[in-house]
């Protein structure tokens, strides 16, 4: 990924659960993150970057299958492109759920995600341990 791609995952990472009002089944959190997002004016880039965040923060929470029908409603150049960024997207948050012991390998979309298995269960052991010492 390139270091822009790489920026425009990271500002979707850090605001794509700002909508979530419960830690159950919630489809429509992805859209009330980003109302959130637009209401306190927490991403202003470019157009086309705007709307791959958009994307990516409106429709991680519903099924590939949805959000694959849905990239054509979102003004891009490359809809192939903001689609593979998205599955990148889902399998960091896929990853993260090792944290709450939910996490499914069959649902991981990329091989990269899948190499990095490891690498999720040790930072989670890192972070656990440095949360014991404070």
């Amino acid at each position: 990924l390139s270091k822009t791609d790489r920026d425009l995952l990271c500002q979707a990472a850090i605001y794509h659960d700002i909508g979530r009002s419960n830690d159950n089944f919630d489809p429509g959190h992805g859209r009330e993150s980003y109302q959130k997002v637009l209401q306190y004016g927490l991403f202003n880039g470019e157009i086309e970057s705007q709307e791959i965040v958009r994307f990516i923060i409106e429709n991680h929470c519903i099924s590939d299958y949805k959000a694959e029908r849905l990239v054509k409603d979102y003004k891009v150049t490359d809809s192939d492109h903001l689609f593979k960024l998205y599955l990148v997207f889902k399998d960091a948050d896929g990853l993260d759920r090792i944290r709450i012991n939910d996490l499914d390998v069959k649902q991981l979309r990329t091989p990269s995600a899948h190499k990095l298995l490891l690498v999720a269960r040790e930072l989670l052991e890192d972070t656990e341990g440095i949360i014991r010492k404070e």
